[in-house]
């Protein structure tokens, strides 16, 4: 592998471990710190609202090298200052803060890893640096409930001011980096997926309602993993392990010449509906969440084999004020009603897989007949 190749690799790896850990880190704290706001999910939504913003901002824009050097390196250290002073009792404040500067380190990373893409000539797929990155964020943050300890938040500041040094200095020469997105955040990961365009063919709801299947286990994963205990005898860390791996390992093993088959995007959903029918409560929600991860894998690695319907200015305004709304009612009514609430919008991520499934077998029935009827047709015509 190439030198250029390694960069690449390696920044995806941090990209991924900075995105999956702010889930993580920012849903764990603020269900610790800010338990009456959406279920603690208040630092999430700003966390992903100031994302989209700042990347909708940056669209088009080319951002010198040296600027990017340093938002990489002051973003990480602003978020490592700001998580030590809120374990001082600086008070929430000081998470939300945390939760924007981890915003600005999440679009730097972005940007690094886009101006490294623009000097290979051809990337592989980001599945197996996603894996990587998904390790470094479940070994400094596998366990939430662990980061209100001094150990455990010593190395999470660590990791956060390395991650962002690491950025810097995998910036070597090349083109000052412009934020276009496959997909709107590391090709086709942003959590509310494709827009409303993308919703006009029945046919692409099993894949995009897989998509949107990231938000509620992401948001609900901080909770069920220090839940795990009760329900399967797992460490918290165990569970974070388990859902990750199932949400990223069916993408790395899938092979890259063959899209996912819509039937098993459909079927993992429905599966998880029967399982939770069959052993209600947290284990049934778990089970559930599981079938859900591994369709979002398929549904990304389907997503990582054709040309992407978002536009190359990535992702809109709209999309991000809806995903962070969307994370406040799952916080909400999590809140609220437990796992029940995860478990019916789950349920209703499957109906809508199903019944796109369903109208797009029914058109392709309804369209062989009259293709059938045109071919004859034009055969007496020309007789």
């Amino acid at each position: 592998m190439s030198p250029a190749l390694l960069r690449l690799a390696a920044a995806r790896s941090l990209a991924w471990a900075l995105l999956l850990g702010g889930w993580l880190v920012l849903g764990g704290l603020g269900a610790q710190h800010l338990p009456l706001w959406a279920g603690g999910l208040l630092p999430v939504a700003l966390w992903l609202l100031a994302t989209g913003v700042l990347q909708r901002a940056m669209a088009g824009r080319a951002l010198a090298m040296a600027a990017l050097r340093g938002a990489s390196a002051v973003a990480a250290l602003a978020v490592a200052a700001l998580l030590w002073a809120l374990a001082q009792g600086a008070g929430a404040g000081a998470l939300l803060c945390a939760a924007l500067a981890w915003a600005v380190l999440l679009v730097a990373a972005s940007l690094v890893v886009r101006s490294l893409r623009s000097q290979v000539r051809q990337a592989p797929p980001p599945a197996w640096a996603a894996l990587a990155g998904a390790s470094a964020a479940w070994v400094l943050a596998g366990d939430p409930a662990s980061l209100a300890a001094a150990p455990g938040l010593a190395g999470l500041m660590a990791g956060l001011v390395l991650a962002g040094l690491l950025l810097a200095a995998l910036l070597r020469g090349g083109r000052p980096a412009v934020s276009a997105c496959r997909g709107g955040l590391f090709d086709c990961a942003w959590p509310l997926p494709a827009g409303l365009p993308g919703w006009r063919e029945p046919a692409a709801w099993p894949r995009l309602a897989a998509l949107l299947g990231m938000l509620p286990m992401m948001a609900s994963l901080p909770a069920m993993a220090s839940a795990c205990g009760s329900a399967w005898n797992l460490s918290p860390m165990a569970g974070v392990a388990l859902h990750l791996g199932a949400m990223l390992l069916p993408a790395a093993l899938w092979r890259r010449t063959n899209a996912p088959p819509l039937a098993l995007l459909v079927a993992l959903p429905v599966l998880g509906l029967l399982l939770a029918w069959c052993w209600p409560g947290l284990a049934g929600a778990m089970l559930q969440s599981l079938a859900h991860a591994l369709a979002w894998g398929l549904a990304w690695a389907a997503s990582l084999s054709v040309r992407p319907a978002v536009p190359a200015r990535g992702a809109g305004l709209g999309t991000a004020v809806g995903t962070a709304a969307v994370v406040l009612l799952l916080g909400a009514a999590l809140s609220a009603q437990g796992w029940a609430a995860l478990q019916a919008v789950l349920a209703a991520l499957a109906w809508v897989g199903a019944a796109g499934a369903l109208l797009a077998a029914a058109g392709r029935l309804k369209a062989r007949p009259l293709a059938g009827f045109a071919k004859s047709a034009g055969r007496s015509g020309s007789q």
